[in-house]
């Protein structure tokens, strides 16, 4: 499963919205004091900001809906055929979003639908931060998912400057 943040559905105001709602009240995303956080979020930014953003996802959005969208399937596309040349079997791969659709839990759904993953797999993750919370939330009918802590073991990474 390919996992990433997410676009919006689309280059419209309501759902530019939707998605920063998302993204930006997720406090691995904004490390502020949830009491100073959100009154900016909600009486500042998702008031105003959605209508700006949304112009500029218009002038990058193609047919095939948001740049990120259509990298991620030829993504997808291109891992599963290389997987499959290479164990001479069909593999699946998905993609998912954090702050989006399909969702992490859509995305695991579709592969147990699909057969490709069952309750005596193992499943591979490599997760940081919000994506770990994602998979702490997958429902007890899919395959238990030993998440670790990969980041732990890693150096900290720069703060980026204001």
């Amino acid at each position: 499963m390919l996992v990433n943040s997410g676009t919006p559905a689309s280059p419209e105001p309501r759902d530019v919205r939707r998605f920063l709602r998302g993204l930006l009240s997720d406090p691995r995303v904004v490390e502020l004091p949830r009491a100073l956080w959100l009154p900016i979020l909600y009486g500042f930014i998702l008031p105003f900001r959605p209508g700006k953003v949304a112009k500029k996802y218009r002038k990058i959005w193609t047919s095939q809906g948001s740049p990120l969208v259509a990298h991620s399937n030829k993504l997808r596309a291109e891992l599963a055929t290389v997987l499959a040349q290479r164990t001479l079997a069909p593999f699946s791969v998905e993609v998912a979003y954090l702050y989006a659709r399909p969702s992490v839990n859509e995305a695991l759904a579709k592969l147990r639908d699909s057969g490709a993953i069952g309750a005596r797999d193992r499943v591979l993750l490599l997760l940081t931060g919000a994506g770990i919370k994602s998979f702490e939330q997958v429902p007890v009918s899919l395959p238990r998912v030993d998440l670790g802590n990969p980041a732990a073991s890693m150096p900290a990474a720069p703060r980026a400057l204001p």
